[in-house]
């Protein structure tokens, strides 16, 4: 442990690359914080390293470091989740799915497990079954709020399901964001889709008021 902090700590010194140094960083804190639990089960120091590992970048190290742990104690559930985050990120979209499905069997109220499971079905096509668990995600309370909004209102767009989108474009309006596309995706909608013009002024008219330095709100009018 002593040595591995010191080689930590010279990557992290002044005069090192800054990316070696916040990778070194995260495997620094990794290390930390086993130390707060010496008497603890080595898994729980394999899954705080491989929640390191997934922080600097090395999914695939992560995702064998978490096979691991999972052979021994299959039902451990953060490492079912650091796992199909990993297989997430690294486009292995049945394997995640796999793997936030465990997780939210072994602890079913989990937004965060909601959520990774919600956009893992989402990239499966599954879009239905990803409205599902991203709209339990938002009623848990998942943060940041945004993200799942965002999610669902575009799920509901590519659904056809226009009232539920807008219902959460009013809210995503409502924030404090600065993203135009808030405004432009129901301006849409109201023309296009809805024929409502008197809707899509009013919401162009918004959109002006909250961003009038931005050339996109006064191509809205």
């Amino acid at each position: 442990y002593g040595t591995a902090m010191e080689y930590f700590s010279l990557l992290s010194a002044n005069g090192i690359d800054p990316y070696i140094q916040g990778k070194a960083a995260s495997l620094r804190r990794a290390f930390e914080e086993f130390s707060l639990y010496r008497d603890g089960s080595p898994l729980h120091y394999q899954v705080l390293l491989s929640r390191s590992l997934l922080e600097i970048g090395y999914y695939e190290m992560a995702a064998r470091v978490l096979e691991q742990v999972l052979d021994e104690k299959g039902d451990y559930r953060d490492a079912w989740i650091y796992f199909g985050y990993s297989q997430y990120v690294l486009g292995n979209f049945d394997l995640a799915e796999t793997a936030f499905s465990t997780a939210l069997e072994l602890y079913p109220s989990l937004p965060d497990t909601q959520f990774y499971l919600g956009i893992t079905k989402a990239r499966l096509g599954k879009r239905t079954e990803a409205m599902t668990y991203l709209e339990q995600a938002k009623e848990n309370q998942y943060e940041p709020r945004r993200d799942v909004l965002e999610r669902l209102a575009d799920l509901y767009v590519q659904t056809e399901q226009y009232d539920q989108a807008l219902e959460i474009y009013n809210e995503l309006m409502g924030g404090q964001s600065t993203d135009m596309a808030y405004y432009v995706r129901p301006v849409w909608m109201y023309v296009d889709i809805l024929k409502l013009p008197e809707e899509a002024l009013r919401v162009a008219k918004v959109s002006l008021e909250t961003h009038p330095d931005d050339p996109m709100a006064y191509n809205l009018m």
